[in-house]
């Protein structure tokens, strides 16, 4: 396996980049990024929530930053439309399944 590019524009510390549809969406500092999968050119970049974490499920992406701010975005590389913004002390996750 050999490196494909290397680039500056996707710099993770906190938490770990997430492959959605032929972008790579991430934190480069407080600056929520995307970044085309194969070539890494930056698309778009976004101070959302500050540094933090992104999730994908379900079409949604659960973006928690570490001041607490979590936003439900629907993701898009040229600018996603967010659907929820509050507050949360805990760490994003999946569940699968149903309670009952």
């Amino acid at each position: 396996m050999s490196e494909a590019y290397f680039s500056r524009d996707m710099m993770d510390h906190y938490a770990g980049s997430v492959p959605i549809v032929g972008y790579l969406y991430g934190f480069s500092g407080r600056i929520l990024t995307a970044m085309r999968f194969d070539t890494g050119e930056v698309a778009r970049k976004h101070r959302s929530v500050g540094e933090g974490q992104i999730i994908y499920a379900d079409g949604m992406s659960c973006i928690l930053g570490v001041d607490a701010v979590v936003g439900l975005v629907d993701p898009a590389p040229g600018g996603g439309t967010r659907r929820s913004l509050g507050s949360s002390w805990s760490v994003a996750t999946i569940r699968l399944g149903r309670s009952g």
